[in-house]
Formats: C-alpha cells, structure tokens, sequence
C-alpha cells in the first residue's frame, strides 16, 4: 500500500458487516484499504494489505483506523504516518498511544454518520 490516505479496518470493522461502511468511507475518501491480521484472517482483505510485523509496513500521510485495539504488532507496520487518527469503543485502546487524535465512538455509527452526508 503506498497510498497518502489509508483506512485501516481491525476486529471493530469485521463484526456486524462494518466492512461495507469502511468500503464506503474509504470509497468516499479516495483512501486506500488496509487491516489488521483478523480482516485477513476473515478474508475481507487480501494479504497484501494486511499492515504490522507479519503484513507490510506502510507510510501513508494520513491513516484512520477504524475498529483497531493498537496491538503493537500492528502499530510497528505504521511507521511514519504523517497523521494518524483512531476509532475505537475502547477509551483504553492501545491505538490511542500512537494516534495523534483518538475518538472513542463506535466505527458503525460514525461511519454511517459520516456516508449520510
């Protein structure tokens, strides 16, 4: 992946077919898609844009990440971003750590929020 703009989808964007909003919001954007090992394991992704230490390491200008706990095997695949902002229900997130603005909501509600429009 080596677009400027990267949506990234963790555990939060495979349940309850958020993946389709994500779809949409990247689309929206003109963002790139990339996951975390369970979006690749879930088969939403292909593995080549799976991002962390056993996926590829990625230097967008900006990613959102949408869903994403922040595991650090995910967050080394990060390297560089310019602006990094999170999406999490978990105000305890390890994403929040490395992100430069954090929103603790659920992705689903702000996803569809955001596609109304």
């Amino acid at each position: 992946l080596s677009a400027e703009v990267v949506v990234v989808g963790g555990r939060g964007a495979v349940e309850n077919d958020n993946f389709e909003l994500v779809k949409q919001f990247a689309d929206k954007i003109g963002a790139a898609i990339g996951g975390t090992r369970p979006m690749v394991d879930s088969e939403l992704i292909p593995f080549d844009h799976q991002i962390g230490q056993t996926g590829y390491t990625i230097r967008p200008r900006i990613c959102i990440s949408l869903g994403v706990s922040g595991a650090i095997q995910h967050t080394e695949g990060l390297k560089d971003t310019k602006l990094f902002v999170a999406i999490n229900t978990d105000e305890h997130a390890a994403i929040y750590n490395v992100a430069d603005y954090g929103m603790v909501a659920d992705l689903r509600e702000v996803l569809e929020n955001y596609l109304a429009l």
